[in-house]
């Protein structure tokens, strides 16, 4: 299985400008953030039982039967090379922790990996309980398209389109008119990004 970066996971291009991590936001705008790692950890381990408990056996450096966070961190922190956006990858393991112990033992690993949601499900169900989250500013001034593109995840900015965000708002995020998802998909090299929005209208 290939090795996927989370700056680039779910797109064809090349990593861009680096583009920080919110530790504000809405929950939408979190989620946006964990489906870019989650995809890559999909990519990165596989999809069946066999390739998942192969990919366990790899990372339980001690043979006892678990992972540790050492043990998490060291198999898959290459995954997710963006530094700043390494909470993700944590945050997935307390996701799979099933009993919160502080270790993931193969069951737990393989049911935890498939329970993973695509991007289109995970936005889908946070937008059933508000629909006006899809563009909803957070306290930095960014959309969640506006995130996803700059990031270059057209697997979630799809998603959101889908959701019916809006290609055109513009944020207070960055300087002089590098505001709306396009221009921050410009701006960061994500040229899957500016193809997508460009197909759904978005003014140039």
């Amino acid at each position: 299985t290939s090795r996927t970066s989370f700056g680039d996971s779910a797109s064809d291009d090349p990593p861009g400008e680096e583009f920080p991590v919110n530790s504000v936001g809405t929950e939408l705008h979190r989620a946006v953030w964990t489906c870019q790692a989650d995809a890559a950890m999909r990519e990165h381990l596989g999809s069946t039982d066999q390739e998942l408990r192969a990919a366990f056996g790899r990372a339980d450096a001690n043979a006892d039967g678990v992972l540790s966070h050492d043990e998490w961190v060291e198999a898959f922190g290459h995954v997710v090379e963006d530094t700043s956006c390494k909470s993700m990858l944590m945050r997935l393991f307390e996701d799979i922790d099933a009993d919160k112990n502080g270790l993931i033992d193969t069951e737990e690993f393989v049911a935890g990996l498939h329970r993973i949601p695509t991007a289109a499900e995970r936005i889908r169900s946070l937008l059933a309980g508000d629909p006006a989250l899809v563009n909803r500013l957070d306290e930095e001034g960014q959309s969640p398209a506006y995130v996803a593109a700059a990031r270059g995840d057209t697997e979630t900015l799809r998603a959101l389109l889908a959701a019916d965000a809006d290609v055109n708002l513009s944020g207070t995020h960055g300087e002089g008119a590098f505001r709306t998802p396009l221009h921050a998909a410009c701006r960061c090299g994500r040229a899957s990004s500016v193809r997508m929005l460009m197909e759904s209208k978005a003014d140039a």
